[in-house]
């Protein structure tokens, strides 16, 4: 799991069913800030209970429709609701338990690198002058200053992997466990990011901040 995790929002979302009961205090130790707002979550948020409260935790714990039940949430917002209307026909899944055993060639960076512009149509990306050009190192395929996004390497290794508002289109790839070095996944703001979040996001032990917002079209279940 993503022990080293201390930060998770899931807001402004067209995520629905239920928070994951593996989202827990047990299984994110670190965990300081977590938002689940603006969204189609029902249920209760897992993170209350055990031995630990979390600093800072807002969720739509109050107001009149779409909204779950949070005893230790910091912030219960009111004015946060979705309505079913907002949601896409695609509505997929995600489990918070890791299956991926890669190994070869199929366990590296660039193979992940690869498979995450094949899966997302690097052709369309916002900023693309350089991918797939094999006289730089590839963990500079994407320009670090383009907006707010970035793909910093720390020696050959993804160190962030910041792509928000970066006209993504397509689904996430199994082998983003490939970035287990990685300390941010940030693929936000990308509403034609559509499809399963892959159970293999557990393999990404480094983790500290992940952000799904601004209606990226998934579901939790």
């Amino acid at each position: 799991m993503l022990s080293n995790l201390e930060e998770l929002e899931v807001d402004d979302s067209l995520f629905t069913g239920t928070i994951p009961s593996e989202i827990n205090t047990v299984n994110l130790p670190n965990l300081r800030h977590a938002k689940f707002t603006d969204g189609l979550f029902t249920g209760t948020v897992p993170l209350c209970g055990g031995d630990r409260t979390i600093g800072s935790l807002l969720a739509d714990c109050a107001g009149i429709s779409n909204e779950v039940v949070c005893e230790c949430c910091t912030t219960c917002c009111a004015t946060c609701d979705r309505t079913p209307s907002d949601m896409p026909s695609l509505s997929p899944s995600l489990s918070m338990g890791p299956s991926l055993q890669p190994s070869s060639y199929e366990d590296t960076e660039l193979y992940a690198l690869i498979d995450f512009g094949i899966s997302t149509q690097s052709d369309g990306w916002a900023y693309n002058r350089y991918w797939g050009d094999t006289s730089r190192a590839y963990c500079t395929w994407l320009h670090p200053n383009y907006y707010g996004s970035w793909y910093r390497c720390v020696g050959d290794k993804m160190y962030y992997f910041n792509l928000n508002n970066f006209k993504l289109n397509g689904t996430l790839p199994t082998s983003i466990a490939n970035f287990r070095d990685a300390v941010q996944f940030r693929p936000y703001q990308n509403p034609d990011l559509i499809g399963t979040l892959p159970t293999e996001i557990g393999h990404m032990t480094s983790l500290e901040y992940v952000s799904y917002t601004y209606d990226n079209p998934h579901t939790f279940l």
